[in-house]
């Protein structure tokens, strides 16, 4: 039951990043790499479950999507109050 919830999260998350990145390749390459590295996670992962290698792990593929998630976000969030000013700012001069 964990595989399965687990598995559809994955593919869902990766659907849903793979649509709004391919839009604007040049915005979104961050995603893409979070993507990549999530990707990469998961499919270690399964291919230690499904061997039964037992190993070391450190999640360092992860520790770079967050980066690159949080990267996306802060990004956004700061350029949309530019965004507004920069707008405020062209509608005083009409």
């Amino acid at each position: 039951m964990y595989v399965l919830i687990t598995g559809t999260s994955v593919v869902v998350t990766m659907v849903t990043i793979v649509r709004s990145s391919v839009k604007q390749l040049q915005d979104n390459l961050l995603l893409l790499l979070s993507l990549v590295a999530f990707a990469s996670n998961f499919m270690w992962w399964g291919i230690f479950l499904i061997t039964g290698i037992k190993t070391v792990y450190y999640p360092f593929d992860l520790i770079v999507s967050t980066g690159c998630l949080a990267s996306v976000w802060f990004g956004r969030y700061f350029q949309k109050p530019a965004r507004r000013h920069r707008e405020r700012i062209s509608s005083r001069c009409e």
